[in-house]
């Protein structure tokens, strides 16, 4: 069964990963001057729209790659973007056929990949963009961050 609160733990530990410190879903969203009322209705009405919002830009971005299909599937595994519990390299290297290690590498890979300024920048505008439709735009323009 899918759930929420597993997305949005596996979100939070992606960005924190993938930023370099804590970094939270709402944070990054108050990073690109959504306002409180703007975050309130994130929070109340659209946090699954976000959350499908935030996990579909990464796919956008990762599915890019060569072997980006694969990488977002790690990802999607590793850090339970998809609602289900993360799964350790192992469950996941029994399923591709290949060793905990190369899932580890991949994973790394993708996290590698995802911390690149391009990439980041790009994930928050499709984020930014998404989340406008739902809530109003942000409060002011905003350039690719370095949050």
């Amino acid at each position: 069964m899918m759930s929420q609160r597993i997305q949005i733990v596996g979100i939070n530990a992606f960005l924190t990963a993938t930023y370099g410190h804590d970094t939270r879903l709402i944070d990054l969203l108050a990073h690109l001057h959504f306002d409180h009322q703007q975050l309130d209705s994130i929070r109340t009405e659209y946090l699954q729209d976000v959350i499908n919002a935030y996990t579909g830009a990464v796919q956008e971005q990762v599915v890019a790659d060569r072997d980006g299909a694969r990488l977002y599937q790690i990802l999607v595994r590793r850090f339970g973007f998809d609602g289900n519990p993360a799964d350790t390299l192992r469950d996941i290297a029994k399923n591709y056929g290949v060793s905990r290690e190369r899932i580890r590498q991949l994973e790394q890979k993708a996290l590698k990949m995802c911390a690149s300024k391009a990439i980041r920048g790009a994930i928050e505008t499709l984020l930014r963009d998404a989340v406008a439709k739902l809530v109003g735009g942000p409060q002011e323009p905003v350039e690719a961050t370095t949050a």
